[in-house]
């Protein structure tokens, strides 16, 4: 798929180990985490094990540490604080059908530790009756119309009320698929679309493998949250695995040698290969030269994206790059 011009600069991290709780088959969601999957159809990864051992109530899962040289993540909450390369992704998933600017209602309250978190509804008397509960204002219910007057809600720190509306992307199964992550009609994709995002379009624009993406959440286990990463299905075989004892693993250590994150620049003369399905089938392009060669069709999107990352070290060594577009390549099966 083809990358938006806008993009200038990535945050990476750039990591030679990770470790990992539970099965090393990304394709049995839910087996990773203790049976629900934050990251989708990727594999679940971290720095912080033990901490994760207890958020996620792992019990006694086998522990593994994964390892290569100069593993590749996107830092997700760093783009998240970068509005303009936020922004530029999101057109781009909004351009490729995989999501949609739509009005929902935020119902925020507070948690133990007084942050101040978030629920999506889709109607204003949804986000209402979430505030009612969440912040006990059933004696201002109106019971006949069970409502409450809006004047009668709470307000946060900056002054705004606990229930507003708001623009949100909204992710459908086309993005549902490529993630395995939940897109429901209440979520926000955002999430979602980073992860596709850097599937699909971050190794074209960077010329080489993207093996993950990475959340620097706040350590703190006893509020559910702990640094964490993902390593996309694709990747997994790049990684060399090794059983490792819990008794071994020092969170703190491990996290002490986290590296920054690095704002990496896009090589302007970097090759661009879509893959795009058509039918039944998935067709490989190049689309980094005028006019676009096309390499071939798939019956696969594994074998698809093989022959993305065959051609992304071809070209980029500088082997055909002003190949003509010539005749219609062959379909190729795959596995």
């Amino acid at each position: 798929m083809t990358a938006p011009a806008r993009v200038t600069t990535v945050p990476l991290i750039y990591l030679n180990s990770v470790m990992h709780a539970g099965r090393l088959d990304p394709a049995r969601v839910g087996e990773n985490s203790g049976g629900g999957s934050l990251e989708g159809h990727s594999l679940s990864v971290s720095l912080c094990p033990q901490a994760w051992r207890r958020v996620a109530r792992l019990g006694g899962t086998i522990l593994f540490e994964l390892y290569r040289s100069g593993g590749i993540f996107l830092d997700m909450h760093a783009v998240q604080g970068n509005a303009r390369l936020l922004a530029a992704v999101l057109d781009w998933a909004v351009g490729q059908g995989l999501t949609e600017w739509q009005s929902r209602w935020q119902t925020w309250s507070q948690d133990e530790d007084g942050d101040w978190r978030y629920t999506l509804s889709a109607s204003l008397q949804e986000a209402v009756a979430e505030a009612v509960d969440t912040h006990n204002l059933w004696e201002h219910l109106n019971e006949d119309e069970d409502t409450v007057d809006l004047s009668v809600l709470p307000v946060m720190d900056d002054g705004r009320s606990v229930v507003q509306e708001v623009r949100v992307p909204v992710g459908g199964a086309a993005l549902r698929d490529l993630t395995g992550l939940n897109v429901g009609p209440n979520v926000d994709a955002t999430d979602a679309v980073l992860i596709a995002w850097a599937m699909q379009v971050l190794p074209d624009l960077l010329g080489q493998d993207v093996d993950g993406v990475w959340w620097r959440e706040t350590y703190r286990p006893a509020a559910l949250s702990a640094p964490r990463g993902a390593i996309f299905p694709a990747r997994v075989p790049a990684w060399q695995a090794r059983r490792e004892a819990w008794s071994n693993v020092d969170d703190a250590a491990l996290l002490r040698a986290m590296p920054r994150t690095r704002r990496v620049k896009v090589p302007t003369g970097a090759p661009r290969v879509d893959v795009r399905q058509s039918g039944a089938e998935w067709k490989v392009t190049l689309v980094s030269v005028k006019p676009a060669v096309h390499l071939g069709w798939f019956e696969t999107e594994a074998a698809a994206q093989r022959a993305r990352q065959v051609a992304l070290k071809r070209y980029a060594a500088g082997d055909g790059r002003s190949a003509g577009s010539g005749p219609r390549p062959a379909r190729q099966a795959g596995a």
